[in-house]
C-alpha cells in the first residue's frame, strides 16, 4: 500500500472523556482481564468495539 493510500485510510484518535463509575462484574470476566493487564483500558475498549458493533446494526 502506497503511502499516499495509508495515509487517507488514517485515523486521528483523540482522548475522549473518562467518567468513573463503579461496576460489579463476574469474578472470572475480571480475573480474565486483570490477566491481560491494563484491564481498565481492556474492559473500556471491549465495551466500545461491542457498542460499534450493535450501533452498525
Amino acid at each position: 500500500m502506497s503511502d499516499e493510500k495509508s495515509l487517507a485510510k488514517a485515523r486521528l484518535n483523540l482522548p475522549r472523556k473518562k467518567v468513573s463509575v463503579t461496576l460489579k462484574l463476574d469474578t472470572e470476566i475480571l480475573k480474565w482481564f486483570m490477566q491481560r493487564g491494563n484491564e481498565r483500558n481492556q474492559i473500556n475498549n471491549a465495551l466500545r468495539k461491542y457498542m460499534e458493533m450493535k450501533s452498525r446494526i
